[in-house]
């Protein structure tokens, strides 16, 4: 759809979907916060599903969910309409799905499962420019097959939630919007962020760990690290860099570290098990997975400049970090509520 390597900023957001293609496909275009002091976040997520080799079977669908660390009460909804009701542009930053709606500074919609209704309105804006968790070159290859940027690091939201009857009004909750695609998602997949530490509200981190089965041969643990510190990006992400570096994670904590001549990495990602939401991702190959998400980890990270060995910086958050596992196993006893 487009070349990064003379990218623009306003494309970035446009969709690799085309009606009736044939291969595969998902894509997500994903809006998530967390409340300036409090441990509550939301999470909407808008997707087109298409299956390989069966286009008449692609869908839209709207995904939300409420998450509050203070009551450990959290909500998922989901909604499915056929692709006729939907529209992802190709040539502009414009999503509908049935009524919801998505572009460059407003989203809005609803969403429900059983007695559960969410639904949302909200305006959206920043000046960052957008985080490649890839090296850009990979953005326009078959390899790897599941491709992620943030369009919007550090947005501010504004707007209304409701929560059942419960109307939480949204002032200048700091997160991003995000966009990932492909054919297949990752065989096993970590994807963690922060939109501002505690310590440091300006910083930004995009981390993925991930393990890629290429029939019946498994790749080596990847793990892809692009640090934003004081307008600064370190982007530890080659294939090379991403194979030395370290990452390995479980239910639910993470470790990770990566170093380059410029700079030492190592950090933890953690949260307690009653803080995750589960739902099913459909791939577009057949199978599903077991998808576990929060938005409110905690975060810690060692920093080393090495231009000042002597300096080194801890960074970190109490519950504004997003968590996400995808996995085949369901050992870990999270029911999946989609």
């Amino acid at each position: 759809m487009f070349f990064l390597s003379d990218i623009q900023e306003d494309v970035v957001n446009h969709s690799h979907y085309q009606v009736d293609q044939s291969t595969g496909h998902y894509e997500n275009f994903l809006l998530r916060a967390n409340h300036p002091t409090k441990s509550i976040a939301f999470w909407v997520k808008y997707s087109v599903f298409s299956p390989d080799n069966h286009p008449e079977n692609a869908m839209g669908e709207v995904w939300a969910a409420y998450f509050d660390g203070e009551t450990c009460s959290h909500f998922v909804v989901k909604e499915e309409f056929p692709i006729s009701q939907c529209r992802f542009d190709r040539n502009g930053f414009n999503i509908s799905i049935n009524e919801a709606q998505l572009n460059s500074g407003m989203f809005k919609g609803i969403g429900r499962h059983g007695d559960y209704i969410l639904a949302w309105e909200m305006d959206y804006s920043g000046t960052d420019r957008p985080i490649f968790l890839l090296p850009k070159n990979l953005y326009h290859t078959s390899f790897p097959k599941a491709k992620s940027l943030v369009a919007l690091p550090m947005a501010s939201f504004n707007g209304l939630l409701v929560v059942n009857s419960n109307e939480i009004f949204i002032s200048d909750w700091i997160g991003s919007q995000n966009h990932s695609w492909g054919v297949q998602y990752p065989d096993v997949f970590a994807w963690g962020q922060v939109a501002g530490f505690d310590n440091s509200p300006n910083t930004f981190l995009e981390i993925a760990t991930a393990r890629l089965k290429v029939a019946p041969i498994w790749s080596p643990v990847l793990t892809f690290l692009v640090l934003r510190y004081q307008g600064k990006d370190y982007c530890l992400n080659s294939m090379p860099q991403s194979i030395k570096a370290k990452g390995v994670f479980d239910y639910f904590q993470w470790r990770f570290s990566t170093e380059d001549d410029q700079i030492k990495i190592e950090g933890t990602i953690w949260a307690p098990k009653n803080y995750f939401i589960g739902f099913i991702s459909k791939n577009p190959t057949g199978d599903v997975k077991q998808c576990l998400n929060t938005q409110l980890a905690s975060c810690t990270l060692s920093v080393t400049l090495k231009e000042n060995l002597s300096n080194r910086i801890k960074l970190e958050t109490k519950h504004r970090a997003a968590f996400e596992i995808i996995t085949d196993d369901k050992s870990h006893h999270i029911p999946m509520w989609a």
